[in-house]
């Protein structure tokens, strides 16, 4: 990405998400690219969702986790906050994949719409982070590699906070300064398990755009024995 003090925030991105060795993908990604005054007021958003591999309805949850969100949030008033905005979208959407909880199917089981979610959103000089789960937001550049997000898991690697599983969800701001030529990663746990950092930045600078590095980094995932969903976003 680059910014000068007199031009709008510019980005580039791509991102990749497969199966893997499972028979369904139940991750999502998307990635809106604003300008004029969206830009301005909202600014670029970015989110990845990994559906909750043992919810019913886990792949409905991370597709409508990450389409609600940005239609949502892009239609907030444009007097509020990123953080405002942002806030008040995701306790609705939580609210609402969590009353599916109260239907049943056809065969009368209870429908489970978890998912985890990271979103980003890049406004002027500063990166919004809200974060949910096990996905991770990692921010690349000459000062290294920075995992900026923490998962919400036990020691022993079981999951304590998704979207939808409760009436109220504990989300995880953080911000971070951008600088040109800043590249943000990110990814599900499927992938960050299974490929080092430095294998990450070298894929990152040998490749031909940001999508063909997203697909080798989640095709390397895969070679270093991810048994999971591949998702990355770059």
């Amino acid at each position: 990405m680059s910014k000068s003090s007199a031009d709008p925030l510019k980005i580039v991105a791509g991102g990749f998400s497969s199966a893997g060795i499972k028979e369904q993908n139940q991750d999502a990604f998307a990635v809106k690219v604003t300008k004029g005054i969206e830009l301005e007021t909202k600014g670029h958003v970015a989110v990845i969702a990994d559906g909750v591999s043992s919810a019913n309805y886990a792949a409905q949850a991370s597709q409508m986790s990450v389409c609600h969100f940005i239609e949502e949030y892009l239609a907030t008033p444009n007097s509020w906050s990123v953080s405002k905005s942002a806030s008040k979208i995701i306790a609705a959407l939580n609210s609402w994949l969590y009353s599916r909880t109260q239907t049943c199917t056809s065969n009368q089981q209870e429908q489970q719409w978890f998912s985890t979610f990271s979103a980003i959103i890049l406004k002027g000089t500063q990166a919004k982070l809200f974060h949910i789960g096990d996905c991770q937001i990692v921010k690349i550049n000459n000062d290294g590699y920075q995992v900026l997000t923490k998962q919400h898991s036990t020691p022993s690697g079981i999951l304590n906070r998704a979207l939808g599983a409760a009436n109220h969800v504990k989300v995880d701001f953080a911000t971070t300064e951008i600088e040109n030529d800043d590249i943000f990663f990110l990814s599900c746990d499927g992938v960050y398990d299974f490929i080092h950092k430095k294998e990450v930045k070298k894929i990152i600078t040998q490749s031909d755009s940001l999508e063909a590095a997203s697909q080798q980094i989640c095709k390397s995932a895969q070679a270093n024995g991810s048994p999971d969903n591949l998702t990355c976003l770059l």
